[in-house]
């Protein structure tokens, strides 16, 4: 028997897994990833990474194609409830990620290169997804 405890955080309550001590959310955020990433393997792009952490945030895969660096924010959800996931990297998420991929330049390339951002949007219910390419555009000082 599996047990189950909830923990309130804001207006939503998430569910715990017992045996792996991750909630809910991240468990089907983390099989959203991989699916993303074999999204991704099978359009011919190579991951780079996943997950990649710095002061700004966090970045879920980086990969590339090509010549470029393609940092991807993936979103999944069991249904659109709540609306498009691909709708949920706000300008603020984006902020962080464009932040997060000039540290992850900074720090493993140290030189220019062509980058673009991605939003993949997994429907858990039916594991299918929404490849969204240069999802948004930002110009590098």
């Amino acid at each position: 028997m599996q047990l189950e405890y909830y923990i309130l955080t804001g207006f939503f309550c998430d569910t715990m897994n017992s045996r792996s001590g991750k909630s809910i959310s991240k468990e089907r955020g983390d099989i959203g990833e991989s699916f993303a990433c074999d999204l991704l393997r099978k359009k011919g792009y190579r991951i780079i990474s996943r997950n990649w952490r710095c002061r700004w945030g966090e970045i879920d895969i980086i990969a590339q194609d090509g010549d470029v660096i393609v940092f991807v924010e993936v979103k999944s959800a069991k249904s659109k409830y709540f609306g498009n996931p691909a709708r949920w990297v706000d300008s603020r998420k984006q902020s962080h990620l464009v932040e997060s991929a000039m540290q992850y330049i900074s720090d493993e390339i140290g030189e220019d290169v062509p980058v673009r951002f991605d939003v993949v949007a997994v429907n858990l219910n039916k594991m299918n997804a929404e490849h969204i390419i240069n999802a948004f555009s930002v110009e590098f000082e």
